[in-house]
């Protein structure tokens, strides 16, 4: 870990989590794991699944006890760890995240906020009228510390989708945090990228993307047992400027120099438009 980390904070009191229900999102969830081991080797991942998995690839697997669409409040309710990290399924880990697990030392709970939060989805409260200050949080990358308000509060906002038949947990999920008194800690966004503009367009002096969090590593699946890999979400190109800025990243890679350009991307997109302009939107000459 490139931060110190306090005698208090033993790796065998945090961990992550994962849920699957379905084979295809537990090839995803497969995917996640290994890109887990690799960027966090010191903590183990667990899953909650209705689905054969490769044990090699986690500390425990769990049987679900209801197969849902919504199987992380289960995962994060039964989570064995102290403080636990939920990840979806649809994203891929890179950067080094143990020092969210610090933060749980003074937090109950830690997210990175929605971002397209202009969509319908994202700004629509579930039954109270909610000031756009406290907006919605993704629900795709959660810490907890374990107490027993907190498993109140998470039983209280899966029982709301049960009894409700709602479709979408995240407005549950702002109300709820809204009317509880559990401490909030907003992470910034590189801790679950959900759009990449401020990364394709910037350089070192932002900290990398510690996690790519897209749909398509679901919905793109060919199969139920190929998974997607980065590339073909985001592009070489992309994905290996990501790589430098972790490179370069002086809170993720110790010893880190020098720093990475922003890519070039102007020339191109000023030639696209001169060409779409003089074919559909130009004047004609002469």
């Amino acid at each position: 870990m490139p931060w110190a980390t306090p005698d208090s904070l033993a790796p065998a009191s945090c961990g992550f989590v994962l849920a699957a229900s379905g084979r295809k999102y537990a090839t995803a969830a497969e995917a996640a794991a290994r890109s887990l081991r690799q960027s966090n080797p010191d903590f183990e991942v667990d899953i909650f699944t209705d689905q054969e998995v490769d044990a090699g690839l986690f500390g425990q697997v769990h049987k679900l006890d209801k197969s849902w669409f919504r199987p992380k409040f289960e995962a994060l309710i039964r989570s064995r760890f102290d403080r636990t990290i939920y990840l979806d399924v649809d994203l891929v880990v890179l950067g080094d995240m143990s020092d969210v697990f610090f933060i749980l030392g003074k937090y109950d709970i830690a997210a990175v906020q929605a971002t397209n939060r202009n969509q319908g989805f994202a700004w629509k409260p579930w039954r109270l009228p909610l000031p756009n200050a406290f907006p919605q949080i993704n629900g795709g990358m959660i810490a907890i510390r374990r107490s027993e308000a907190m498993q109140q509060f998470l039983a209280g906002c899966q029982q709301a989708m049960v009894d409700h038949g709602l479709k979408r947990d995240q407005p549950v999920f702002r109300e709820m945090l809204w009317t509880s008194d559990l401490r909030l800690h907003i992470l910034p966004p590189e801790y679950n990228v959900r759009n990449r503009t401020l990364w394709q367009y910037g350089g070192s002096k932002f900290a990398a993307p510690r996690v790519l969090h897209h749909t398509g590593f679901v919905a793109r699946m060919k199969d139920d047992r190929t998974p997607v890999r980065p590339e073909q979400i985001y592009g070489r190109g992309f994905v290996k400027h990501v790589k430098r800025l972790i490179a370069a990243d002086r809170q993720l890679t110790p010893g880190a120099k020098g720093s990475v350009p922003a890519p070039q991307y102007d020339n191109i997109l000023f030639r696209g438009r001169d060409w779409l302009e003089a074919k559909f939107g130009g004047k004609k000459k002469g």
